[in-house]
């Protein structure tokens, strides 16, 4: 496996595992939650005081995402992935956004060699994932100021989730893979005629 690992988010060295936290050379100790992730969000960047999803939000897009309406996707998307890391030996892929696993799961599953690494602001998000993929890396963190070293990751996917150009170009290796997706101008159009009274197109 791999050496590389989330950095500290107050000075940016390597967090190495010591069990029950991550600790820096310089001795920052972040404490592992039960489940096996690790909260790496300074209070100083938190924007509010819950960031992100709530539990009621993340449990209702598990249970969606489980019944397999958006299996075909999570297949395109993996099939991309193995078509851009097949030539690398145990590839580093850094899922931003990657909420409660979903992805980040069938990506692990479609490259089991693979050095997966998952992060979310919403620590709702990152718990669930974390307990149920037992196999990968996760932490709350966010996409403006990623916990991950520079030039580490071989293929960093976004899917549905905010983009940060200048922190996507600082961790990604050269000559990386960008995976990124976002929803089309109708998407969840029908949805959006029964809920509003003036329904709008995405930009």
């Amino acid at each position: 496996m791999s050496d590389i690992n989330f950095t500290c988010p107050i000075c940016r060295k390597i967090l190495k595992d010591e069990g029950k936290c991550l600790v820096c050379e310089n001795s920052h100790s972040f404490d592992k939650a039960k489940q096996g992730y690790t909260h790496l969000l300074p209070v100083n960047k938190m924007h509010s005081k819950i960031p992100g999803d709530n539990a009621l939000m993340v449990n209702a897009r598990r249970d969606f995402l489980n019944k397999g309406y958006y299996g075909i996707f999570a297949e395109a998307l993996c099939e991309i992935v193995k078509k851009y890391s097949k030539s690398i030996t145990n590839p580093i892929i850094l899922d931003c956004g990657s909420g409660e696993g979903y992805y980040t799961g069938k990506m692990k599953e479609c490259l089991p060699e693979s050095n997966i690494f998952g992060f979310d602001i919403s620590k709702f998000a990152v718990k669930a994932a974390a307990g149920k993929y037992k196999n990968i890396s996760f932490a709350v963190a966010s996409v403006f100021s990623i916990p991950f070293p520079d030039e580490s990751a071989d293929v960093l996917t976004n899917i549905f989730s905010p983009l940060c150009e200048k922190e996507f170009l600082r961790v990604l290796k050269k000559g990386g893979y960008f995976i990124f997706a976002v929803p089309g101008e109708r998407h969840l159009y029908e949805m959006k005629e029964v809920l509003y009274a003036s329904p709008y197109e995405n930009e």
